[in-house]
């Protein structure tokens, strides 16, 4: 067997490296440079962080807000409609459980809160938030905050759920959250 090999006639490729001083002074000198910016960084960062730790930015008062609560009828949501009470805010809570979102309306009336407003919602269906936010909009004024916290979490495994389940899981847990949002803007844009 004859073997056909060609020569190359180029030389074998190479790195380029420079010999020259100058290359190895600029990358000294910038290296230098990024250390001095590392440390009036890390100094200034530092004593940041120690005049945030004796000095917090003061809260913001909510006395007055409206904040819209979804999922307010039980649970997470409840709490926080308590939460928000304490502060004076006027809370409007939205919850496809009537019953549950009453007896959030009456344990506020019970402490003493008069602002609350309670609304029938399924957040899952888009025209219906729509509609709601039109309707908190007349009675109540603009929302100034939203707690979006509506959700379902049917406690099975994944495989022994419905499709039907599954798309309202989607349908509550994701799709709403845009719908609401949306709503939120479309709000601000109006205003």
């Amino acid at each position: 067997m004859i073997e056909n090999k060609k020569e190359s006639t180029h030389p074998p490729l190479k790195r380029y490296r420079s010999n020259s001083m100058g290359n190895s002074v600029a990358y000294a000198g910038l290296l230098l440079v990024e250390l001095i910016l590392l440390v009036i960084k890390f100094i200034y960062t530092t004593v940041e962080s120690i005049i945030r730790t004796f000095l917090p930015p003061l809260e913001k008062s909510l006395k007055d807000e409206i904040i819209l609560i979804t999922g307010a009828g039980h649970g997470i949501g409840r709490e926080l409609a308590l939460l928000f009470a304490i502060q004076n805010a006027i809370i409007v809570c939205w919850d496809l459980d009537e019953k549950g979102n009453n007896e959030t309306k009456q344990i506020l009336k019970i402490k003493g809160y008069k602002r609350v407003y309670t609304y029938k919602v399924d957040v899952s269906n888009r025209q219906e938030v729509l509609d709601a936010a039109a309707l908190v909009k007349q009675e109540v004024g603009s929302v100034s905050v939203l707690v979006n916290n509506a959700g379902i979490m049917p406690c099975r495994p994944l495989f022994s759920q419905s499709h039907e389940t599954i798309e309202k899981i989607f349908n509550v847990n994701v799709l709403a959250h845009f719908w609401v949002n949306q709503m939120q803007t479309l709000n601000y844009i109006l205003d």
